[in-house]
């Protein structure tokens, strides 16, 4: 999978819709219109684990039905999810279909384990080269939704919410430079890009990064924005 970070015109645009704080729903309206329009889905549903209980919980949708955001069940076989959602085999570890290909299904990950799903009903089948276009574009805007995931304070995981104390003491130690650096990179921007605009070299960049990750207890720059945002480092 591609970094949360990668350079293409649908993550930067989701990202910049992100920050601004949207409703689940609107999330959902946005990816439709935005750019799944060429596919003719009928609903989007955006959905997240809530590893406390192994409950689903739906983040936001949008579709010819009225909206189920914010309901909760006990498992994944719910009405208000996009067509059957039982019925989906994954050929890999991120992206599913039914057998019909009307009904594709994304996993969102947070080390390896995942926190919610992004389903999307089709009026019709999809072609070979629609399957392989759809999933493109999903790869590059799968890490983005997962901030938003986690942007939701009310709705994150349990395991994450205990260790928020410790992170924001180690964050305590943070310089003014790896907090600007930090901005950087929930923004988007290439070690090489920040270290432009900071007047640092790129290996200095790069070794701030790692104290950074360590601050906050994180493994990749995905992880970093993701923290970085949902405990509000960053506007």
């Amino acid at each position: 999978m591609p970094d949360v970070l990668v350079r293409s015109r649908a993550s930067s645009r989701v990202m910049e819709f992100l920050l601004c704080d949207p409703t689940g729903d609107e999330v959902a309206q946005s990816l439709e219109s935005e750019f799944l329009e060429n596919f003719h889905p009928e609903k989007l549903s955006i959905t997240m684990v809530n590893t406390a209980d192994s409950s689903i919980v739906c983040l936001g949708d949008f579709g010819f039905s009225p909206s189920q955001t914010h309901q909760k069940v006990s498992n994944g076989d719910a009405d208000w999810y996009p067509g059957r959602i039982q019925d989906i085999q994954y050929k890999n570890d991120y992206f599913g279909w039914n057998s019909d290909r009307t009904l594709f299904a994304a996993r969102m990950k947070i080390r390896f384990k995942v926190v919610g799903t992004i389903t999307i009903q089709m009026k019709e089948p999809l072609s070979n080269a629609s399957i392989i276009e759809l999933e493109s574009l999903i790869s590059e805007i799968i890490d983005p939704l997962t901030l938003f995931l986690f942007s939701r304070r009310s709705y994150q995981a349990t395991e994450w919410q205990e260790s928020y104390d410790g992170i924001v003491q180690g964050l305590k130690t943070l310089t003014e430079r790896q907090l600007k650096i930090l901005t950087r990179i929930a923004t988007g921007q290439t070690n090489s890009k920040i270290a432009g605009e900071l007047g640092y070299s790129v290996s200095t960049i790069r070794h701030e990064t790692m104290r950074i990750y360590e601050y906050l207890a994180v493994s990749d720059r995905r992880e970093a924005a993701v923290k970085a945002v949902s405990m509000g480092l960053v506007a």
